[in-house]
């Protein structure tokens, strides 16, 4: 996968969660203030976390899913 390929999934990524997003405000509401929000493949283990910040991860299949809560 070219450059150039991957950073047009990565946005096709991030528009296809601000679409669950609206779908499903309860998962929004559930975001803290200033939490890391990452969206992983079931395949792929999310990037490491600025220290302090909550993380919320979302798996993306062909439907997002909540994984894990921010604590």
């Amino acid at each position: 996968m070219t450059r150039h390929e991957r950073v047009g999934r990565e946005i096709q990524v991030a528009f296809d969660l601000l679409r669950h997003l609206i779908a499903h405000p309860e998962d929004l509401e559930d975001i803290p203030s200033g939490s890391y929000v990452d969206v992983v493949a079931p395949d792929h283990a999310p990037q490491p976390v600025p220290e302090g910040k909550p993380l919320v991860l979302f798996e993306s299949t062909r439907v997002f899913r909540r994984v894990r809560s921010a604590v």
